[in-house]
């Protein structure tokens, strides 16, 4: 079964992972970072595997706190529905922030970020979203 085909949703490619933009944004700048190969478990990864997916989690954060300066951060990895392993990176805000002369909202702050808000899918603003993030890990 293939998963992540969507390569228009690919924010950058490592070597092991690539990160990509979620559809729903309601947590402004929430991305899923998927394996390049097929593996279900987290207890499969190799060491370089595994280590690089520390890297991108710093290069995330360092990105998306230039970018929103978020108040903080849920890592979820779940695979109940998709099983390919990938990791959902979720900025957590206390306060509004904006982008693009849109409102972003964490209504559930200080709470379980799932199930998340429903927002309509905006591609065009996704995909400022989307490139705003890559330049910012530049």
């Amino acid at each position: 079964m293939k998963f992540f085909t969507n390569h228009a949703l690919d924010i950058k490619s490592f070597n092991y992972w690539t990160l990509a933009i979620h559809t729903n944004q309601s947590y402004l700048g929430r991305v899923i970072c998927y394996l390049n190969t097929y593996k279900e478990n987290i207890s499969d990864l190799k060491q370089e595997e595994y280590l690089e997916l520390l890297e991108i989690i710093k290069a995330y954060q360092n990105a998306i706190t230039k970018l929103w300066n978020p108040d903080w951060w849920n890592y979820a990895q779940l695979g109940n529905t998709t099983p390919h392993l990938h990791f959902h990176f979720i900025p957590r805000y206390k306060d509004i922030r904006f982008f693009e002369g849109e409102k972003f909202i964490d209504e559930l702050w200080g709470k379980n970020y799932a199930p998340a808000p429903e927002r309509p899918e905006d591609k065009n603003l996704n995909e400022k979203i989307r490139l705003a993030i890559l330049r910012a890990l530049e």
